[in-house]
């Protein structure tokens, strides 16, 4: 037995079976041809950590990874009655040489569909997936008369659909489709796929079941076909030109382009607040002009925190998206929003002048939204590949992003691009609940990413933007020391104002003097 405390074997058992499998493997089953990728991945630690709950079962465990947890023991009576409903009395009694012993030839294959070693007796495995299949077989076929075709969908139906999504939970469409023909189902397995991921997808979905058939990987297994449905809602297969990637990041936020530039405007910036006041006349117009041409990127130089290097520390965090809120848009930047027909890939903002409208797919949130939503995630992770994208957290990320406060919510709900009945409260939490999801840029920027740099440069140079930044960044004696000394050319234009109406000014008073 192995010594090693890090070793994947528990006992001497735990050792010899695995002997056993590569015996058998090179006496019998090498002669297989396995080309089927993993499709049933353990969740990273680095994902799971955040919310552990969202990834695990909590009524009924499928597969290997959870099926001899403890407290989900309690199904396996449910699964013997789920194959007692799904199959006749022959079938029963015929279920060994009818469903067992097929499984337990296919168990190469359905050991290469799971990303880790099983340390599963052959027989445990034929039994465990055989049962588990005929138990998720069932559920599909009753699903739309249980729950009105999804639509009276009861609290623990709710919670068994969470548990069928989990991406450690899943069942490969290979197995399950070889079943259903060993016991003559005449069902189509797709259809029922698509009804239980119209019934609880968060996203619009493409409505042309073609699309599964693509590929050999696009739906090879439940949550699978859910985040295929999600991504190529257009109705067609799109295949992007990937370059090489070039970073992982988060979507960009644009800035500045320097403090120089900043400090420069700011001067025309008071001037322009100075005039809107009415402060008029000519002579308090040559003082607003004298104003602006002061070198104030020379002066402030002087006002320079000692702590700006902290500051520039913590602004370089890269693992929260930084855009403005829902709020924000609306309300400085007179952004409109709008639904879009298509789905994520169709997500887009267009903005000439006064004229910004964004335009955003429907998302319905539920109560089992959160769950479905971290585990599509978590499969787009598991599959990715050097150069793709992570549209799907991409796009949840900008969610994350401009959905801060149940306002937010709210007025994203008033144009129709939410649905669901949870409270305006409990979606924002939602939103600021999910996290750490990471993307991969490419040198083909999505309609996303080009959509939140325009959305990002048009707030970034708003006025009240520029103003708030620009004050924010300099510390807080620079602070002060600058509103005295705006109150002071305020008050002393306020005197000017008043001396001229009683007294009359004329050119002659102070050209000579500053016409400089």
């Amino acid at each position: 037995m192995t010594t090693d405390h890090e070793s994947i074997f528990s006992s001497n058992t735990s050792e010899k079976r695995w002997v056993d499998q590569m015996v058998k493997i090179f006496e019998k089953d090498l002669i297989i041809e396995i080309d089927k990728p993993p499709c049933v991945f353990k969740v990273p630690k680095s994902i799971s950590d955040a919310k552990p709950e969202a990834y695990s079962p909590m009524l009924v465990g499928l597969g290997p990874y959870h099926r001899w947890r403890p407290h989900l023991y309690n199904m396996e009576r449910q699964k013997l009655a789920s194959a007692n409903q799904l199959l006749d009395k022959d079938q029963l009694q015929n279920l060994r040489p009818l469903v067992i012993d097929p499984v337990s030839e296919l168990e190469p294959i359905i050991r290469s569909c799971y990303d880790t070693h099983l340390e599963h007796e052959s027989e445990s495995i034929s039994w465990m997936l055989s049962l588990d299949s005929l138990y998720l077989i069932n559920f599909l076929k009753s699903y739309p008369q249980l729950t009105n075709g999804g639509q009276n969908v009861d609290l623990e139906t709710r919670k068994l659909v969470q548990d069928l999504f989990l991406l450690e939970n899943q069942i490969p469409a290979f197995l399950l489709k070889e079943i259903r023909r060993a016991i003559d189902l005449k069902h189509n397995l797709f259809n029922e796929f698509l009804v239980m991921c119209k019934a609880h997808s968060p996203l619009k979905l493409c409505e042309q079941i073609e699309i599964l058939f693509h590929t050999d990987n696009t739906c090879v297994h439940l949550l699978a076909c859910m985040y295929s449905l999600i991504l190529n809602n257009r109705g067609i297969i799109e295949v992007d030109n990937m370059r090489c990637p070039r970073k992982r990041g988060r979507i960009p936020r644009s800035r500045e382009d320097t403090d120089k530039e900043g400090l420069v405007n700011i001067a025309s910036e008071v001037a322009k607040t100075v005039e809107s006041l009415g402060i008029g006349g000519p002579v308090v117009q040559m003082h607003l002009k004298f104003i602006q041409r002061v070198p104030w990127n020379r002066i402030f130089v002087f006002f320079r925190n000692h702590n700006q290097d902290d500051e520039n520390d913590s602004s370089s965090n890269v693992e929260e998206i930084r855009v403005p809120s829902v709020t924000q848009l609306c309300e400085i930047a007179k952004v409109k929003f709008k639904v879009t027909e298509g789905g994520i890939r169709d997500l887009r903002f267009e903005g000439e002048g006064d004229n910004r409208t964004f335009h955003f797919p429907v998302i319905k949130i539920n109560k089992d939204s959160e769950v479905i939503l971290r585990n599509l995630i978590a499969y787009e992770a598991a599959t990715a590949t050097p150069g793709s994208t992570l549209e799907l957290a991409e796009y949840v990320d900008f969610m994350c992003g401009i959905v801060d406060t149940p306002k937010d919510v709210a007025l994203l709900r008033e144009a129709k691009i939410i649905e669901g009945p949870l409270s305006d409260e409990e979606i924002a939490h939602l939103f600021n609940g999910i996290s750490n999801t990471t993307g991969i840029q490419t040198e083909k920027k999505s309609n996303l990413e080009l959509a939140a740099e325009r959305v990002n440069e048009i707030f970034d140079n708003t006025r009240k933007v520029k103003l708030f930044r620009f004050f924010k960044k300099i510390n807080l004696t620079s602070k002060k020391v600058l509103t005295v000394f705006l109150t002071i050319i305020l008050l002393a234009l306020l005197t000017l104002q008043a001396f001229c109406e009683v007294y009359g000014c004329s050119f002659r008073w102070f050209w000579q003097k500053i016409a400089w």
